[in-house]
């Protein structure tokens, strides 16, 4: 493989894929898989992938487009492309996929999904996170976790918060725990609830638009101010749960909207 360099530690089944960097202004993934490689698997395997090196490098989201949309990729398309098409490749190989991010949102403790599959379910059960998010199709479809059976996101806060490195270690660990890839006993206390939700549209930004201080899966009522631009105030038009909402978090869109859903 040309792009991505793999490190495998361990040997057998189950073998778990952890992707860090995926944008390169997300450096927690790399700091992340820094501390894996010394991890003593005693069953199956674990892949360590950084996945956009050249970009981490220049501190920069990409070189030609989000990898995060590039997905299944092409074999002799541009940079991103290729390096999805290699990822997606090696991504057969695997049982379970954990794709590590940041964000410059006041999201915390965000697990994302695209498929609602057995593998996912025993992930989650795992982790126990605070909050899951769905991204049905029609929404992230060139994301890498909708190319694999088994795969899920992390979106644990901040890019250089310290909280976002130790709360992603932690999550790892747990599931390794559970599939008996390393020693651990997995603790009961002080559980989650865990809120799922699902995602079904999106908000516009116009040109010139300056966003109130949204906090992320507080309910927005219909007639609520979103923010300004100039002096023209723009109102929600509906009810809504915010996901990714951020002044810099995208460069044509203010962030997700989201209903509640049951727990699964």
């Amino acid at each position: 493989m040309k792009y991505i360099k793999p490190i495998k530690i361990g040997a057998g089944k189950p073998i778990i894929a952890i992707i860090g960097c995926v944008h390169g202004e997300e450096p927690v993934g790399k700091k992340v898989i820094e501390a894996l490689k010394s991890m003593d698997i005693i069953k199956g395997a674990m892949l360590l992938v950084v996945a956009n090196e050249a970009a981490l490098r220049k501190r920069t989201r990409f070189l030609d487009q989000d990898l995060n949309k590039s997905f299944p990729g092409k074999k002799n398309g541009n940079r991103e492309e290729k390096i999805a098409y290699e990822l997606k490749s090696l991504l057969r190989t695997v049982d379970f996929v954990i794709s590590l991010h940041s964000t410059s949102t006041n999201t915390k403790d965000l697990v994302i999904i695209k498929k609602d599959t057995s593998g996912v379910k025993k992930m989650i059960k795992a982790i126990n996170p605070l909050r899951v998010v769905h991204f049905p199709k029609g929404f992230g479809d060139g994301a890498l976790e909708n190319h694999h059976k088994a795969a899920l996101t992390f979106e644990y806060g901040y890019h250089y918060a310290p909280a976002t490195y130790n709360k992603s270690l932690r999550d790892i660990k747990k599931v390794l725990v559970s599939l008996g890839m390393i020693k651990g006993i997995s603790k009961s206390k002080a559980k989650n609830k865990t809120s799922f939700f699902s995602i079904y549209g999106s908000v516009d930004k116009p040109k010139g638009f300056k966003m109130k201080n949204i906090r992320n899966f507080s309910l927005i009522k219909k007639g609520d101010t979103l923010g300004w631009v100039k002096k023209e105030k723009l109102v929600a038009t509906e009810n809504f749960y915010p996901v990714l909402f951020g002044p810099k978090a995208y460069p044509d869109i203010m962030g997700f909207k989201s209903k509640r859903s049951s727990n699964r």
